[in-house]
């Protein structure tokens, strides 16, 4: 009888173990990094025109996954030698909305997340093509942006620019120089099919993008096992146990 009650009790204990991979998803990593600028602007990470073409011209970024249902934290960090910041867009992925994203430390531009474009009168000269996200500014030489959202990172761009140089002839802007692109492609390969298919240590594009909200959920797209694969598992773990049962039956 004692052996019997033991054996229940390591089947239920096997059980809960089985059951437990459902109630967690798989962790995904978190993403930093930071682009700069570097002569000339044909190799460097951002392009840069006027007193941004400098090597203090640098983008930062810091994502942070908070934990199952509580979202990703994204933090920016956009500096420049000289020319105050007129505006700052961050790209996040076609199909986002406002209310994929909260506790703004400052609020973006109305109507926002939209399309952006070079036709966009002068207000974002020299953009190589048109971005569709969160327009923040104006902002000193050094601009913070943070903000939570439920979509995971992905690779994306940004442009920023200030107005014109002293003489009032040159446009003074910058953008990361992957934007224009086929992101889709750079998606694709950047990040593959794997476990959590959003690989940022791989080495792939991050001299070239930086890190965006998605079109996926930070949580509901993580990878869990199936039922059937729980199931198979639970059968796996529980096999053992009925056959010593029986073996103790018949003697």
């Amino acid at each position: 009888m004692k052996l019997k009650i033991m054996t229940i009790c390591a089947v239920l204990a096997a059980a809960a173990m089985v059951l437990g991979l459902a109630a967690s998803a798989i962790a995904v990593p978190d993403a930093s990094g930071s682009l700069v600028w570097t002569d000339p602007n044909s190799s460097s990470e951002i392009f840069a025109t006027d007193g941004w073409a400098d090597t203090d011209t640098q983008f930062s970024w810091d994502v942070t996954h908070l934990g199952v249902g509580l979202g990703w934290q994204y933090h920016y960090t956009w500096n420049v030698p000289e020319k105050n910041i007129s505006h700052l867009i961050i790209e996040t992925s076609t199909g986002t909305t406002l209310s994929n994203f909260w506790d703004f430390s400052e609020d973006p531009t109305s109507g926002d997340p939209q399309t952006y474009s070079p036709s966009d009168g002068n207000s974002n000269p020299g953009m190589p093509a048109s971005i569709f996200g969160l327009k923040f500014g104006p902002g000193l030489l050094s601009k913070d942006v943070t903000f939570t959202s439920n979509k995971r990172p992905v690779w994306g761009s940004f442009y920023s620019k200030d107005g014109t140089d002293d003489s009032g002839t040159v446009d003074v802007y910058a953008y990361n120089i992957g934007l224009g692109m086929d992101e889709t492609t750079v998606r694709d390969v950047a990040f593959g099919t794997g476990v959590i298919g959003y690989d940022f240590g791989a080495g792939l594009f991050d001299d070239q993008f930086i890190a965006v909200p998605d079109t996926k959920n930070g949580d509901t797209d993580d990878v869990v096992p199936e039922a059937s694969t729980l199931c198979l598992g639970a059968m796996g773990l529980l096999a053992p146990m009925g056959y010593a049962l029986k073996r103790r039956r018949v003697s």
